[in-house]
């Protein structure tokens, strides 16, 4: 399963769905924060097409969201034809997006006491004693690849034109997956659609996953 929406969409929560449906591990963000072969990978694919290193950066895992990943759908519908597309959006559309990306991941960019913080904070715990240089290493993966596909981090103080570049990737991904391999999915659908979509049943007395909320990354 090929994740293509953007960060702060609900990916963690894809992420804990998926591997709760299919029992097979999920790429997301995390899987590269403390891994500088990952870091390097991603930086090397914002800079060129390589489908072999794509392959090798999502070995082992039954599918992948979140970005630097989400950036790279398409060759990944390449690399594994038979997979099925996630277009997770925000449940509050690119307003909900855009203040959701702003309280979260442009703030641990750009406040310093959040990047205090930041070791106390699920995935990053024990920051701090490891250093920020992994974490900055792997934002770097994620800010280049989005900034040569989506937008820059420049451009968040922008709430016009980064709303306008999130409806953009939709329309974009919309553009490019065949309707019957994509589903387009928030977090709020719940276990529904997602199970139609992947023809697994639904699980009975089971929560979708409630995780990585702005709360929580503050």
């Amino acid at each position: 399963v090929i994740g293509a929406g953007l960060p702060r969409t609900g990916t963690s929560s894809q992420q804990a769905a998926l591997q709760h449906l299919l029992g097979v591990d999920v790429w997301h963000f995390e899987s590269c924060v403390f891994n500088n072969a990952q870091h390097a990978g991603w930086q090397a694919l914002s800079r060129a097409r390589n489908d072999t290193l794509l392959r090798s950066l999502v070995a082992g895992f039954g599918g992948a969201c979140d970005g630097p990943a989400a950036f790279h759908f398409e060759a990944l519908m390449d690399v594994f034809p038979d997979a099925k597309v996630v277009l997770s959006l925000h449940p509050g559309g690119s307003a909900g997006w855009y203040a959701s990306t702003m309280a979260s991941i442009y703030d641990l960019q750009v406040n310093a006491l959040s990047k205090l913080r930041i070791g106390r904070v699920p995935p990053f715990r024990g920051m701090r004693e490891t250093g920020m240089a992994t974490y900055v290493d792997c934002d770097a993966s994620v800010a280049l690849n989005q900034r040569r596909f989506c937008l820059s981090r420049s451009d968040w103080l922008d709430e016009a034109g980064s709303r306008a570049a999130y409806d953009a990737w939709a329309d974009h991904v919309r553009a490019v997956v065949p309707r019957d391999r994509l589903l387009e999915f928030t977090v709020a659908d719940g276990w529904a659609p997602l199970c139609a979509f992947l023809g697994v049943p639904e699980p009975e007395g089971t929560p979708f996953p409630n995780m990585n909320d702005r709360k929580k990354m503050r």
